[in-house]
């Protein structure tokens, strides 16, 4: 601990303004609006677009991680991850979810419409 914990190697430029930790991964949104995870992937709830475990290995971190892609058009808002899935909410009020679905938790791609 103390001077002999390393900190997290983040990508160059990247200013995190919120940090959440879940069951068997780390996310960080960012100043930019953009948000980066690591940890386990199992059943894809890093939004990388395979199930590799990222920060476990050389060649990872830092540089290396890129931003969960949740479209061109919106920008995150908040984010909630839960052992196999993860969640986020866009300025639009839209809900994208990721990962493991097979007891529904991702079907929930949606737009909500307030009046």
């Amino acid at each position: 601990m103390g001077n002999y914990l390393p900190a997290v190697q983040l990508p160059l430029l990247t200013t995190p303004s919120k940090l959440k930790g879940g069951f068997f991964a780390t996310a960080i949104i960012t100043e930019s609006q953009d948000l980066f995870m690591w940890g386990k992937n199992a059943e894809g709830q890093l939004g990388i677009g395979n199930t590799e475990d990222i920060g476990d290995e050389p060649n990872e971190m830092g540089e290396y991680l890129q931003p969960v892609n949740l479209g061109t058009t919106y920008k995150i808002v908040e984010f909630s991850g839960g052992r196999l899935f993860s969640c986020a909410i866009l300025d639009n009020y839209g809900i994208k979810c990721w990962g493991y679905g097979l007891e529904g938790q991702v079907l929930l791609n949606l737009l909500i419409n307030f009046i």
